[in-house]
Order: C-alpha cells, then structure tokens, then sequence
C-alpha cells in the first residue's frame, strides 16, 4: 500500500491490474483485520449514484481477487457476514510493518537508545516506495492518502530529531532539504532543517528557511508560525548555545559551495514528484556513477534534472557542473574531445594543459575529480559514445545525462540506471498553467482547462508554451484560445527552444531515410498502436525489418513502446508525422495498410467463426494456428480495427471498410457497445454503397441489423435484416440468407413474437444444413425459444447437441449455451447438474473480459 497498491507472492507480481479490482484489495488492505461490508465495497467504488449492478460487480471483483491470491498460494480474504475480511499482519503488510517499526523505535527512544532507534525506524520509512495507494482512485483515496502521508511525514520529523539529539546534523542535511522542499507547510521539518544548517555554521541560511517557511504560512493559510518555531528562530538570531550540538557529536569542517554552474532552476517547477524520489532512490547506491534521464523532446528531462540539483546541492560540496552536449540542435552535437576542454576549464585547468588527443583529455579529466564529490550533469546528449570519454574515474561523483536517446550502451557497458520520463500527469498539468496564468482563471474554465491539458498532449513544453501565449493575453479566454491550437501555434516567436515544430525536427533530422519515412506513415495511419508487422504493410518492407525501425524510432524517444511489441505515438509526435507526408505518399500507405488489416481479420474470423457466413473471397490468408491465437491477436488490435472503420471512405478503401465492419459483427455481444455498433454498421453502409456490389450492401444491412439489437430491441433491426435478406437471396449467398433468419429470429424474441421467431430460426438451421455448414448457435437459438415456450426437455437437447458440435467455438457463443443449459436444469430441479455448466460459463466470460455478463451470472448462483 506504500507505493503502487500490489501484491506478490514469492517475490513474484499477482496479476490484479483491472482498476475495480485493485480498488476493492486497496480497500481491503486499509481496512486489514476487520470486516468490510458490501455496502461499504459500493460506497467506495462509486463516488456518486452506483449502478444497478453494482453489488453484482463487487462480488465479481472480489472473487476475482481472491481467485489471484488464491492461485498465488495466499487466501487472506474471506466472506463474513455481509462482507468480507482481509486477514495480514506485519509479514504480509507494508503499512502494518510499518507501524510495527514506529511502535519498536519508540520503545528504543523511550529507553534512551537513540541508537537503536534510528536504524528501526529509517528501515520502516524505507517501505515506502512512492505516495501511498498509487494507482487507485475513488473519493475515499485521497482522505486515505493523506492520512497515510501525514503518518510517513510524523515519522520522518521523529527520525530527524533523533538524528539532531545524536549530533548527525551533518548527515541529514541533504534529507532534511529535500523533504522539507516536499512538505514545506510542516513546521516541525523546517525546524528541524534550521537547526542541523545552524549547528553546520550555516546561520543564515537557517535563518532564510524560517522567513520562507514564515512567508508560506501567512500567504497560504493565513496563520503565524508556532511557539516553538518561533522560538528557535530567536535562539538562532542571538547565537543561543543550548542549541549547539551536544558535545559527543563530531564536529566536521562545513563545505563551501564551489565551482557551482548548474543554470538556474526553473521557480514555477511544477509536479514530477515520483521522479524526483525516483533519482533520489537511484543516485543513494554510493557505486552508482551514472543516470540517465531520457524522454521525447519537450517532456522536461533538462528541468527535472537541474531541479534536481538544486535540491541536493548539500550532497555534492566539491561542486556541479553542467555541459549542454547539444546532442538534438540545429548546431552540430559537441564532439568529446571539445567538451572535455569546456569541462576541464571550468575546473580551473588552463587551456595550454589540456592534452589534444581525446585520450590524454580524458585521462586528465578522470585524475582532476580523482576523490572529489561532484555533480556533472551532461544535458542533451546524443549517444552514448558522446558521454562516454566525460565519465570521471575514481571519484565519488555523480553524472546525470539527459537524452532523447536511450542510452543502452551506457547501461550495458558502464551501469548506468535509466529514468524514464513520461507525460506530465494531468492534475500536475493543470496545476502548472495555474501557476502561470493565474488560478482564479482556470476555476473559471475548467472544462477548457482540462481541453487545453488534452491539446497540449500533457507535454510539459507545450503547457508552458500555451500558458506562456495567455498569461501574456489576459482577455483571451482558455476555450478560444484551445479552438486554434495545434502544433505550428505552439510555438514563441523569436525562440526555437520554445518552438515544437523546431524541436520535433531536431529529432527527425537525426534518423535514417528509412526511419523517416516510417515515422511520416505511422503518423496519419489509424489507431492507437502500430506493430512491426503493420508497419511493414505501410512500408512494402519485411516485419523484421520494420521491427529494428521501430525499435530505433523508440530508442530516439518518438514513440513508446506500451506493451511488448506495440508501439504508440504522442499526439503531438503525430500530427508533426503526418505533416510531413503529401498525398501520393499516405494514399498508397494506407492501402497497403488496410490490406494488410482486412486479411488478418478474415483469416482470423475464419478461424474463430468458421460455419458463419465470410466476406466474398476472405480468410485465404492462413496466418493463425489456433483459435486462441487469433483470439490473442483480435483482441490487441480491436481498437485499431475500428479506427479503420470509423474513418470510413476517408481512407479511399471503401472494400476494406465494409469487410472490417462485416468481420467485427461477431464482437457486438459482449465486447462492443451499441453506439460503436451502429458507427461501424453506418460507415459499412456509406462504404457499400459507393461499391455498387449487392453482397456488400446485404453484408451492411446485416451489420446494421445485428447493431440494432446489441444494447437492446430496436425495430429496425427487422427492417435491415429484410433487406439483407432480399439480396443475399437474388446474390444467390445462401449461408448470409441464413444469418439474416437468425437475426430476424433474434427481433421476434425481444418483440415476444416466439412462433416467428421458432420458424426464421428453423429456416436458419435449414439453409446452414443445405450448405454444408451449421453454425451451433443457430440450433442454441432454436433452444432458446423452446425454453422461453416452456418446453425444457426439447430445449436441453438442443443446447446439448449445440455444446457438442465440432463447430462449437469457446467463446461467448458457448458461455451463453452454457448459461441456458444451466438454468434449464434449473428449473427442472436438478440444481446440483445446474453447477458445471454456470461454472464453465463464467470461466469463460471471465477469460474473455466479459466481467459483466460474467457478474451476472455469479450473482445468479445464489437465487
């Protein structure tokens, strides 16, 4: 709970990463050792009217938690009265370790063994991996946030004092720094600070950190600091000798700032609090010698950095250097040999010293740090064989590198340890224009806040830029300001460094003729995430070749590789790409593209869906094993299928559309809802009628007909699967007639209409046979009409030889025949025969993603 809300077993993760799920373990965890009610579940999880399904879907989460912990080997969770109870102790529980670490190192305190004390107590503080219960949200998270977060910050207040009472002061300088710059309300912290910097020798800044914390209270919460910072204030103004340090503490030299030339830090920096804790994490291993920061252009690597510096500028008294290797400029990167000479410089080495091979600079370099605590930060590098030479040797010295690269070769061949830096949240991004032009202004437009956030991409360069433009147009309004922003209005005249465009063609000039052009066609390609395969059809290329592009487009930071193999682009990063491609290179791209995509999907549904009816010449290309893999496949590319769709003619593809939305249809139960149905029946529809092919337009009718009843009954449905009908029948394509009876069959049983719907079922079945091939479920929906006529004998049967068929897929298909099944023997009384099938059911729905129908029918279990 101290960090990101986890569990493991064994060191290793339990898979709980459905936002519910990990919602109802958070709460659970909190309230560890005594029993929560469902009711209370409900509170939590919906902040405001829950829906009607929301005990269903509390039971569902539940049970699917305990199924993770349960395949892990643990079952803390049990059901108790309306409830349920998590049962961990300090082994099994970070906050509950926690709190056994405070209660012990009082114990110590309170016998006077400070020594023993401090170690028990740094070990609690050190659970804490980040803000407590990251990655959960809900009303109740926050007030459970800060009260955790008040306990770690009571915790380290204590810590420090006993650090003060052993004369530690010089050790926790750096520490006291950086916290009380994280909580600078807390007074007792910036007591605490005043103190170690006055028994350093360092009274007035002690003195300047009470007239901030002073200026802080009175501006931000209207009150005057306490007693008893008051009155160490006055100790420190008249050199009071009771606050020296007590006379067992060593007494060291204190350093002397020097050789300071880190730029200036930024005064609105705003947010990156996991970063900053991150490299304070990362840069405590005394063997570490390198970070790398990297990021797109524009992400803030430079600013995080230098922020970084300022704040811990007590750990490095030898000095702090900085170097812009101008890696992505319009001016050439600053070759080794060049910033050696810079560095060696700035350390004091005249220039006539400095050897003229790279070589003998760099040696020379390694020997002046030779035991010298610095901070070097190496900004904008291009690679690795850039920094490499500036390494110092054996120094304890710290080098930050930021980079649009990567930096592998730095982490392969010197050790160093990588902070990835992404996105600005966006509460920080809000919080940042708020800083810049004014709060009042943002309260006043807070929707066009959050739009002007989501144009900006959540690019910290260009919030900056943004609020730059209205901070300096006080009339302007953020709504009419977000209508005409896009990429090229992004920009401050008379600055490139404020320039998108400029910094995206930093990067872009960096690549090869090859990489170019496939970031130019990955830009206006549709969807979210492009593969290497996909990138090959945009290419003409091969996949492995176009893996190794992609692989080099992420090492450059201009796309992200979100999950193994699939690769996504920041929007902003987009609409550069597609604006450097014309016409006569995208129009032939995308063809290739949507080619490439209407085979796949055939071949898969195929696959999957083998007696329904196909698309005129689909699924030659054999590309899947199994159903599972194509299933695997489906749904990974599902979102990308349907941009293709909803970009309709646009695309000049219209064949390729219509086949998509046709292939789609078996994903309207369960996986789609009723609007994204009908967009893609209506852009099949759009498409099919500029084709002029009668299969395409019944292929429409029929998508159209299937939409019409996805969320519900809509009595057009019957209109289009009559259509469909009409001319499938003239086509002469019996077995999409077929599906057309089983659509309308599925129009009279929500209308009421059972004998109708028996007969088109009937008919259905009879064609299918005629064919050669009979889709199970065209007998389940036979089944199904029986069972609502009351006829269960008859009924069974049928859902029985439907299960048994060759044809029969595991899928959602199966887990409703499964379903039926189920409650027939039901309500022949034969409950205990009535387990099996509802237990398979679920599996499946559970396996699929199909949590609601799944919940459903777990809550049907009971009745």
């Amino acid at each position: 709970m101290l960090g990101p809300v986890s569990a493991s077993a064994g060191g290793q993760p339990i898979p709980i990463t459905r936002a519910q799920r990990r919602a109802v373990l958070a709460f659970l965890l909190l309230h560890a050792n005594r029993a929560v009610t469902v009711t209370e579940l409900i509170d939590a999880l919906w902040d405001t009217e829950p829906p009607a399904t929301a005990r269903a879907q509390v039971f569902a989460a539940v049970s699917a938690v305990r199924r993770a912990l349960r395949a892990a080997g643990a079952e803390p969770v049990s059901s108790v009265h309306g409830g349920y109870r998590l049962d961990a102790g300090p082994d099994r529980l970070d906050l509950l370790a926690f709190e056994e670490s405070v209660t012990a190192a009082r114990e110590h305190a309170g016998r006077g063994d400070l020594d023993a004390a401090v170690p028990v107590l740094r070990d609690g503080l050190a659970l804490w991996t980040g803000p407590a219960l990251g990655g959960v949200s809900g009303a109740w998270v926050e007030p459970a946030r800060a009260s955790l977060d008040d306990r770690r910050l009571t915790a380290m207040e204590q810590l420090f004092a006993w650090e003060l009472d052993r004369g530690d002061h010089d050790a926790v300088l750096a520490e006291l720094t950086a916290a009380t710059a994280a909580a600078p309300l807390r007074e007792r912290l910036a007591g605490c600070l005043m103190l170690a910097l006055y028994r350093a020798g360092r009274q007035a800044e002690a003195l300047a950190v009470y007239r901030r914390t002073h200026r802080l209270l009175v501006d931000e919460i209207g009150i005057e600091p306490g007693p008893e910072l008051t009155a160490l204030h006055q100790g420190i103004l008249s050199n009071d000798d009771t606050l020296r340090a007590p006379a067992t503490a060593r007494v060291t030299r204190p350093a002397v700032p020097q050789r300071r030339f880190l730029p200036r830090d930024i005064p609105d920096f705003t947010g990156r609090a996991d970063e900053l804790a991150r490299l304070d994490e990362l840069t405590a291993d005394a063997d570490l010698l390198v970070v790398g920061t990297v990021g797109v252009g524009g992400v803030g690597k430079s600013a995080l950095t230098v922020h970084w510096g300022h704040r811990t500028a007590d750990r490095f008294p030898d000095g702090q250097l900085y170097l812009n290797l101008r890696g992505y400029e319009d001016r050439a990167p600053l070759r080794p040999a060049e910033a050696l000479s810079t560095l060696l410089g700035a350390l004091g080495v005249p220039p006539q010293r400095v050897p003229s091979d790279l070589d003998g600079a760099s040696a020379l370099f390694r020997a002046t740090l030779a035991g010298q605590r610095v901070l070097l930060v190496l900004d904008n590098a291009r690679s690795a064989e850039q920094v490499r030479p500036l390494l110092p040797g054996a120094s304890p010295a710290l080098v930050l590198v930021t980079s649009r690269d990567t930096l592998s070769g730095l982490i392969a061949r010197d050790g160093a340890r990588r902070l990835d830096l992404g996105l600005l949240p966006h509460a920080d991004a809000l919080a940042l224009i708020s800083r810049i032009i004014g709060a009042d202004r943002v309260a006043a437009e807070p929707r066009a806040a959050d739009d002007l956030v989501a144009v900006c991409g959540r690019l910290p360069l260009a919030v900056r830029i943004a609020a730059a433009h209205l901070s300096v147009r006080p009339g302007q309004s953020i709504a009419g300001y977000v209508t005409g922003t896009g990429l090229d209005s992004l920009a401050i005249e008379g600055d490139p460094a404020s320039n998108l465009r400029v910094v995206f063609d930093q990067s872009y000039r960096s690549l090869t003729g090859e990489q170019q052009r496939a970031l130019r066609l990955i830009g206006p390609a549709p969807g979210g995430d492009v593969t290497a395969e996909a990138v090959a059809a945009l290419t003409s290329g091969e996949p492995a070749e176009a893996g190794a592009v992609l692989r080099a487009l992420a090492d450059a930071s201009l796309i992200v590789e979100h999950r193994p193999g699939r690769f996504t682009m920041h929007d902003l990063t987009r609409e550069y790409a597609s604006s450097r491609t014309d016409q006569a290179e995208r129009g032939p791209a995308l063809r290739r593209l949507t080619g490439w995509l209407v085979g796949a999907v055939e071949s898969a549904v195929a696959v999957l869906y083998p007696a329904y009816a196909q698309a005129p010449g689909g699924g030659a290309v054999t590309r899947f094993t199994d159903a599972g893999e194509a299933r695997e496949w489906f749904a990974a590319e599902l979102a990308n299928i349907i941009a293709v769709v909803a970009s309709g003619t646009a695309l000049g593809c219209p064949d390729a559309v219509w086949r998509l939305a046709f292939a789609l249809r078996f994903f309207f139960n369960g996986r789609l809802d009723g609007a994204t149905a009908l967009m893609l029946g209506r852009a099949a529809a759009e498409a099919a009628d500029g084709t002029g092919d009668p299969r395409a337009r019944a292929s429409a009718d029929l998508v159209m007909a299937r939409a019409y009843t996805t969320d519900g009954h809509d009595p057009r449905s019957r209109e289009h699967a009559l259509r469909c009908l009409e001319l499938a029948h003239d086509a002469g394509w019996h077995d999409i007639e077929a599906d057309a009876h089983n659509s309308l069959s599925v129009h009279h049983m929500f209308a009421g209409e059972l004998r109708p719907a028996a007969d088109h079922a009937r008919r259905a079945f009879d064609l299918s046979m005629a064919a050669g091939v009979v889709p199970p479920q065209y007998l389940g929906k036979v089944g199904l009409i029986l069972l609502l006529i009351g006829q269960l004998a008859e009924a069974a049967d049928c859902f029985e030889q439907t299960l048994a068929s060759r044809n029969h897929q595991a899928g959602f298909g199966r887990a409703i025949s499964l379903l039926n099944l189920a409650e027939i023997r039901r309500l022949q009384g034969r409950d205990d025969e009535a387990a099996q099938p509802l237990d398979e059911a679920i599996a499946i729905l559970t396996a699929e993603g199909n949590t609601h129908v799944a919940a459903l029918a777990e809550a049907d279990r009971g009745r």
